[in-house]
């Protein structure tokens, strides 16, 4: 077939948790021998300039890229709040996307439209009067839910109800979207009862996100097991990553380095605020972008992902259990992952049982690789491009 995948930013290069699941079903669906178009947009968070992607890469989906500023902007919002609609999605809008679109499908004939995330759903009324593809929603979240608990979480009140005002508005868009598409392809099942859940009618498809667990198989072979240090890596412009980061820090480390005062732990990420890249906090290190996000995960112990705001699967999460570490997260971290704590990873949800799972960690080493090894087997059975290939192409 002749697949458009449109991107609400660049999938090349994966590194971060958008790109990364959208690039992996671009390869996917290129291995089972579909001719993929790529047109993506860049943002002031994730530009990516043409003559940095790969040439193999730019041969296999002739990605195009489309500028178009989603930055904050006061005017912006306001037109938004008098109008009533999803200020979150009207910042994807643009006069110059909607015309290489156009552009796009009037010179080729696509059988499916893959839109990637619900931001883009306003394209559809213009994707269906030049085209008679079948239209994909992959849904990488339910993202209203997002803001919501975002929402909760703030104390100052003016923000808390204009983030408030902010998720009703997408959370209306969102339910109404549903019906413009003739399937949803959904990364996380969690997602995917609430999207059944609101329209009866539009099919819904789980197609996890998937790691090639062959290749992540023979890197571990190269990095012995080790639990002696803590890490995070995330996008630091995804506010609940940095949110979980800084929570971390003010309410759970202190108590950690006082129970072991050589550990250590180090924090990388794309986009590292100021605010982080000045702390000086005893054996925090903050190591800010890295080059190789795998690579960095092998030469590194015990993964902290402590998110109190999120829907769909943590990309980063995955990967890690992939090649056999220990993550330590919360219960909605672990969302639409079928781990079991304790047995596949540790869950926390309480400053007091971040450090308890710590201390787990440090003091049985071989109960801990056990941990590592069952994770690495349940990513092998739910999340293994193999088995996903097949389920995506029924």
């Amino acid at each position: 077939m002749r697949i458009l995948q449109f991107c609400n930013k660049s999938p090349y290069p994966p590194k971060e948790g958008g790109p990364i699941a959208m690039n992996a079903l671009t390869e996917l669906l290129i291995r089972q021998g579909h001719c993929v178009k790529v047109l993506a947009i860049n943002t002031p968070k994730y530009t990516v300039h043409s003559e940095n992607i790969d040439k193999v890469y730019l041969q296999k989906t002739g990605i195009e890229l489309v500028w178009v500023n989603t930055r904050f902007r006061l005017w912006g919002a306001l037109k938004s709040l008098l109008r009533n609609t999803s200020y979150h999605v009207d910042r994807f809008q643009s006069e110059q996307l909607t015309q290489k679109l156009k552009e796009l499908l009037l010179k080729e004939d696509f059988d499916t439209v893959i839109l990637e995330t619900v931001y883009l759903s306003n394209y559809v009324k213009l994707i269906r009067k030049h085209s008679s593809a079948k239209i994909i929603l992959r849904a990488h979240n339910v993202e209203h839910l997002i803001w919501k608990q975002i929402a909760k979480n703030t104390h100052q009140r003016i923000k808390k109800y204009y983030l408030s005002l902010l998720a009703k508005q997408l959370e209306r868009f969102e339910r109404n979207a549903i019906s413009l598409f003739d399937v949803i392809f959904c990364i996380s099942p969690t997602d995917g009862l609430w999207f059944c859940e609101q329209n009866k009618d539009i099919p819904v498809r789980i197609v996890p996100f998937g790691v090639d667990i062959d290749i992540d198989a023979s890197l571990q072979d190269a990095y012995p097991f080790r639990c002696d240090n803590l890490f995070s890596i995330a996008s630091m412009d995804w506010y609940p990553n940095l949110e979980g980061i800084r929570w971390f820090l003010d309410n759970v480390w202190e108590k950690i380095h006082c129970l072991y005062p050589e550990l250590v732990f180090r924090i990388a990420g794309r986009n590292m605020p100021d605010s982080l890249k000045h702390l000086h906090i005893q054996n925090v290190e903050i190591t800010g972008e890295v080059a190789d996000a795998k690579l960095f995960m092998q030469e590194n112990g015990i993964l902290i992902v402590p998110l109190w705001s999120g829907s769909g699967v943590r990309i980063k999460i995955v990967e890690a259990m992939a090649i056999g570490k220990v993550v330590i997260t919360t219960s909605i971290g672990l969302e639409g992952i079928m781990a079991i704590d304790k047995k596949h990873v540790l869950i926390a949800n309480t400053p007091q049982m971040f450090v308890e799972a710590v201390t787990f960690c440090m003091e049985n080493p071989v109960a801990c690789e056990q941990i590592g090894k069952n994770a690495q087997q349940l990513i092998n059975e739910m999340h293994n491009n193999n088995r996903i290939t097949i389920q995506l192409d029924k």
